[in-house]
């Protein structure tokens, strides 16, 4: 080896070169295709992996193309792409990677090549999403504007009327981000505002706040927000919202108000100090004021002055209201007095009375704003268990279903708040409730009085996160061969049984109240059977949230979430979450299991010895992913060397002014920043797959009645083949599996 090192030294390699070289002759591969000087070592590593993947590298192992466009076009022999549809040194590495990844999905972006490769990304994601930009496109609309337009017309959003190409791209996000809030864009979607201003006035639509106070151009964002958070705050934005303040004077005057509002007890502290105020903690100090001949008044006031008290002692002697009021005010009492009890002291009083004759009022901030909901928000597909410890499928509440016109939900205003004052005169402003966001989501709209909502079609609802959702609903009677398979956008519901042979597809829930068969059901949400299935062998339930059923026979099962059922019988059952065979005779027997969360059952297996097979935590498709992410971080990292020493020869070689101006350097500069870049995001896809890997470490086999013989339990790899045992929970400890009692 040393001394094909010294020959191919003299030959004018580098030792990256050498290396790549050195590598492929040791893995016996026809290393003459590369070992020339004229390919870069990061040229001769791409063409070195094509031959390890016994790939025509002939297409592109030409010094021509940079190592970019040769890993490229490696990708696309190795996915078996026509890459002559790319293959050439004068296509940019990134429009050749959008072509690659267009051919991936039967796309041709070839006849657009010469777009600009961000632009020819958003026509790529368009067309993956069957929307069209091209339009927008020809009208020379930017990338970072094509991806909003693409976002909008995604999600249906009728954004057209709004647009206009002197927007920037976030300005354009500003009007999308509104129209899905269903608030009413056209107040900012205006060339006069930059976007920050426009989500300023956005932010303050959604939360229900007059923007009028500030959705004026002349106001910079800066402005805007301080007057935003004003409002928010429920102080008088008025005596600083003014074009003669900054931002930062605003600020500084918003915090002042707020300053101006402290809680009663900060005033009553002040209040307290003052000479003619007691300072024990419980006994409020009595006052000599007026000298009487016959009688003496007393004025008393409470530690946190929303009571004073008046007293008498001596020889009873008339008083007029003028006096009494004269002596309170004296005594600093001049509000909230009772106006029955001074007139009965002129009138008619005992003597020695002593009495409160004086009463602050608490402060009551206002009610926030707050939405009554017109129907069910508690849907939870869970079954209810039964005293004997049995689960009760035909009860549980699936769904709420409204109808187009039906109102759904009714907004309170903020309320305003009221004042407080004590006794001695201080008054605090109350501050008006915040309002609360606008609801957001889908097949309902607003009323006239904006505070009413009414459904805009037949439906399921559904809150979730603040917000509803009102999906389209098929209901059947039955579905068979003879109805035919279903194809719906929405949720299916089938009042009797699912026959044998057919197929529904639903991009929402599945419900069906009868028996299913020998037939594949598909949802883009849970399936609920409330009888269960009894597949034969011919069956697939598959869901991208929970799949729930009284029993599943000789049935695929595949879930996201979680399957929960009463007994599972030679079936195959797969989820990302946990298996319950709920019940106090929960059972699981024959077939195989895996649940990645964890299996919780009452027996496993039977006492016949049916072959039965449960797993949890890691799978091997796991474990696979996670050697796939370390293969591509050394392969990113050995890349960064090469590039990162070829960088540093050209700067040994070189001088600044004549590096700078060579293009394989500028290439080298650019292709290390953008490998960091991508170093970085696989650090942070290892970073969680460890996470989710540690999650799986967790996992559990929990058994509250039998573990019968004939059970096989995989966990993370470990296996045991399992005798008889009752009530245990099993754990991977090590490399094998630990049995503890329950």
């Amino acid at each position: 080896m040393t001394i094909i090192k010294e020959k191919r030294n003299k030959e004018g390699f580098t030792a990256d070169q050498i290396e790549e070289i050195a590598i492929g002759q040791h893995e016996g591969l026809p290393v003459q295709i590369y070992a020339k000087p004229e390919f870069l070592a990061i040229q001769m590593y791409q063409i070195r992996l094509g031959l390890e993947e016994e790939l025509p590298v002939e297409k592109y192992a030409f010094p021509e193309y940079d190592w970019f466009q040769m890993e490229e076009i490696r990708k696309g022999l190795k996915e078996d792409l026509p890459v002559e549809k790319y293959a050439s040194p004068m296509i940019h590495y990134n429009t050749m990677r959008q072509i690659r990844l267009g051919l991936k999905h039967v796309i041709n972006l070839a006849p657009y090549a010469k777009l600009k490769p961000e632009i020819l990304r958003e026509l790529r994601k368009a067309l993956e999403s069957h929307v069209n930009i091209v339009e927008y496109i020809q009208k020379g609309y930017n990338e970072e504007q094509l991806e909003q337009i693409r976002i909008a017309l995604e999600r249906g959003l009728d954004i057209k009327p709004y647009l206009n190409e002197a927007y920037l791209g976030a300005s354009i996000r500003e009007i999308r981000k509104g129209i899905e809030s269903g608030i009413d864009v056209s107040i900012y979607a205006n060339e006069e505002y930059s976007w920050q201003q426009m989500r300023e006035i956005r932010l303050g639509l959604v939360g229900q706040l007059d923007v009028s106070y500030y959705a004026k151009p002349l106001y910079d964002w800066q402005q805007m927000r301080e007057i935003r958070l004003g409002l928010e705050e429920g102080i008088a934005v008025e005596s600083y919202a003014s074009l003669m303040y900054t931002a930062k004077e605003m600020c500084k005057r918003r915090e002042q108000i707020l300053r101006q509002q402290p809680l009663l007890k900060e005033h009553l502290q002040e209040q307290l100090a003052a000479p003619e105020q007691s300072t024990k903690p419980e006994q409020p100090q009595q006052v000599n004021l007026e000298e009487a001949e016959e009688e003496k008044i007393h004025v008393s006031v409470s530690m946190d002055a929303m009571e004073a008290c008046i007293g008498f002692t001596g020889n009873k002697r008339a008083w007029s209201r003028e006096e009494i009021v004269s002596i309170l005010a004296l005594n600093g009492v001049c509000e909230g007095i009772l106006e029955d009890v001074v007139t009965s002291i002129v009138k008619d009083r005992p003597e020695n009375m002593f009495t409160v004759i004086a009463k602050g009022r608490e402060l009551q901030q206002g009610k926030d704003g707050w939405y009554e909901y017109l129907f069910n928000t508690n849907i939870e597909h869970t079954p209810k268990e039964k005293p004997d410890g049995s689960v009760d499928y035909q009860d549980i509440n699936c769904f709420e279903l409204v109808r187009k016109g039906q109102k759904i939900a009714y907004y309170h205003p903020a309320e305003e708040g009221v004042e407080g004052y004590t006794v001695t005169g201080i008054h605090l402003e109350a501050k008006k409730g915040k309002e609360a966001k606008l609801l957001i989501g889908t097949g309902f709209t607003a009323l006239a009085d904006k505070r009413t909502y009414m459904s805009t079609v037949d439906g399921k609802i559904e809150l979730k996160g603040g917000r509803i959702d009102i999906s389209n609903m098929l209901q059947l009677d039955e579905v068979n061969q003879a109805t035919g398979n279903i194809n719906f956008d929405g949720t299916v519901y089938v009042r009797g049984n699912v026959g044998f042979g057919v197929i529904i597809w639903a991009t929402g829930d599945i419900v069906v109240d009868g028996y299913v068969e020998g037939s594949e059901l598909y949802a883009g949400g849970s399936l609920i059977l409330k009888k269960g299935c009894n597949a034969a062998g011919h069956g697939i339930l598959h869901a991208q949230k929970s799949v729930i059923g009284k029993f599943f026979e000789a049935v695929q099962v595949w879930s996201k979430e979680e399957i929960q059922a009463d007994y599972c019988l030679n079936s195959e059952l797969y989820t990302e979450g946990y298996v319950r065979a709920s019940g106090k005779n929960g059972s699981i027997a024959g077939g195989r299991t895996y649940g990645a969360r964890g299996i919780i059952a009452y027996n496993i297996g039977n006492a016949k010895g049916i072959p039965t097979d449960v797993a949890s935590g890691k799978r091997e498709e796991f474990r696979e992913r996670e050697r796939e992410v370390k293969n591509i971080i050394e392969e990113t990292n050995r890349t960064l060397v090469i590039l990162r020493n070829a960088y540093q020869d050209f700067q040994n070689k070189y001088a600044v002014e004549v590096r700078n101006m060579n293009p394989t350097y500028l290439k080298i500069e650019d292709a290390i920043y953008t490998k960091e870049l991508e170093a970085e995001k696989l650090r942070q896809k290892n970073e969680a797959l460890k996470e989710e890997g540690a999650q799986y470490e967790q996992s559990k086999i929990a058994v509250r009645g039998s573990l019968y013989e004939g059970t096989v339990v995989r966990i993370s790899g470990a296996k045991a083949a399992m005798e008889t045992v009752r009530s245990v929970t099993l754990r991977k400890s090590g490399s094998k599996i630990a049995v503890y009692r329950n």
